[in-house]
């Protein structure tokens, strides 16, 4: 293997090589320096990733193995290839918090917001996210251009189940930093049909809401507020303020209205 590295030119002739090497050997601590070491001869951002993708596929990697596989894929400059093999990482692995750090320095390598949103999604539909990784996430979206893909992926967090108090501040770091109303009300419904949240998450997506410029976005938001949450004095004087300041009378009636049917049961 260290012979291949120096003495074969063509990538796709090195590539095919190692390839070979991989299916044929077990990956091993012997032979992973040796291989690794070869494969960052190869200048073809797809002859690399082919040769990685295998590795990948040839049996149970360790953490050590995965990590020292990511940092030869971090000056890979092709973003669809960067992020099919992180996509394959997450699919086949658990992105822990030691892989973490790999994992994401790999990633920030993806200036593409649909390669990067894709890899986001697919690791959280896989990896049994702690803290620290989610963390790692939310703070992955807030570089993302796009409001749509921000949006995605913040609902893929809250579908996940993954928005608790030591999270939000992440989270509403990342959902405040869409510019777009409607992506940003989409990601926000998204967290309230997660019914009966914790007053600070609440008090959160209100704070978010105030911010939302369209009056139509703003209103049914807080209207699902008010129909999905549970509201104490602190919050209806908070979600009141914010209705107060919609520019259309017809949509802060609307909120208003909402409020009243939700009150009146206990008034009776």
């Amino acid at each position: 293997v260290e012979q291949a590295g120096q003495g074969i030119s063509s990538d796709y002739d090195l590539a095919e090589l190692l390839i070979a090497i991989a299916q044929d050997y077990p990956f091993n601590s012997t032979l992973r320096g040796a291989y690794i070491a070869a494969s960052r001869q190869i200048q073809s951002d797809y002859d690399r990733h082919r040769v990685l993708s295998v590795v990948l596929r040839s049996g149970d990697l360790d953490t050590r193995a995965l990590s020292e596989l990511l940092a030869s894929a971090r000056d890979i400059g092709s973003d669809y290839d960067m992020a099919e093999l992180l996509v394959q990482v997450a699919d086949r692995y658990t992105v822990n918090d030691t892989l973490r750090e790999a994992f994401f320095t790999a990633l920030g390598n993806v200036s593409s917001d649909y390669d990067r949103g894709r890899v986001l999604e697919s690791l959280l539909k896989k990896t049994p996210a702690t803290p620290a990784v989610v963390h790692d996430v939310l703070a992955s979206s807030k570089d993302l251009g796009s409001d749509y893909t921000r949006a995605q992926v913040l609902t893929q967090v809250t579908r996940a189940g993954l928005v608790t108090v030591d999270v939000a501040p992440d989270y509403f770091a990342a959902v405040n930093a869409i510019g777009s109303d409607y992506s940003r009300h989409q990601a926000l419904s998204a967290l309230l049909a997660r019914h009966n949240l914790d007053p600070a998450v609440v008090k959160g997506v209100i704070a978010s809401a105030a911010d939302i410029g369209s009056g139509y976005d703003k209103a049914e938001l807080l209207i699902e507020v008010v129909r999905t949450q549970t509201l104490d004095a602190a919050l209806r004087d908070q979600l009141t303020a914010v209705a107060n300041a919609i520019g259309s009378s017809y949509d802060r009636d609307r909120v208003f209205a909402a409020l009243g049917r939700r009150e009146e049961p206990a008034r009776r």
